[in-house]
């Protein structure tokens, strides 16, 4: 069975830190439901204006909501990279620790295609080093 993008999300927050769930602020699948979400509707209406060629105020929101919760996700994956970084350095190899800056610095603006891919990289390496997952 496969591990649904926003529960790796969580996962991924939830062991950098090991902690639980309001053990650290941004380790909640519900954050990532949101960005998809925004994402979608964001979509949706780019694609209404293409074709209606009409402007549409919404999709200025819809920009702004969608560019507030990237980032956010963003960040919060960013502090869980650094922290792995720096608390498991011992028992990273230089490859993983490479993969994991270069997807860190991925992270600057990304869109959701960046972020779930930095997820599920981050999530992958977590299990190849055998860090316990919460």
């Amino acid at each position: 069975m496969e591990t649904s993008t926003a529960l790796a999300y969580e996962c991924l927050i939830r062991t950098a830190h090991q902690c639980g769930k309001f053990g650290v602020k941004g380790a909640d699948a519900d954050l990532y439901n949101k960005l998809e979400a925004v994402d979608e509707l964001l979509r949706k209406e780019i694609e209404h204006i293409r074709k209606s060629k009409r402007w549409n105020m919404k999709i200025v929101y819809l920009t702004f909501e969608h560019q507030q919760i990237s980032s956010e996700v963003a960040t919060h994956i960013i502090i869980a990279i650094e922290n792995v970084l720096s608390t498991y350095d011992e028992i990273l190899t230089y490859q993983y620790k490479e993969k994991l800056v270069a997807n860190k610095m991925k992270l600057n603006n990304a869109g959701i295609v960046q972020i779930r891919h930095t997820i599920l990289q981050f999530h992958d390496i977590m299990k190849l080093i055998n860090l316990d997952t919460y």
